[in-house]
């Protein structure tokens, strides 16, 4: 939790032909589920496109100060 009160990185899985790992930091989800939208709703399409979207969606709700937006999706099999 650190001094934030809040934990650094979030991980979500969702179904996917062989399950699928998303991580992000807390510059990534914050802003996103300070909007009320859903993480996991981020999840669908290619890892490529999930990251960028997740990342791009992030800054762009950061705000005046968007903070460090950082996000891994990986397929797993």
């Amino acid at each position: 939790m650190g001094y934030a009160g809040h934990p650094a990185m979030e991980a979500a899985t969702v179904q996917a032909p062989a399950g699928r790992l998303g991580l992000a930091s807390d510059g990534a989800y914050e802003p996103i589920e300070d909007n009320g939208a859903e993480f996991t709703t981020y999840l669908h399409g290619t890892p490529r496109e999930v990251a960028q979207d997740l990342t791009e969606t992030a800054v762009a709700w950061g705000g005046t100060c968007p903070d460090n937006a950082t996000v891994l999706v990986a397929d797993l099999s």
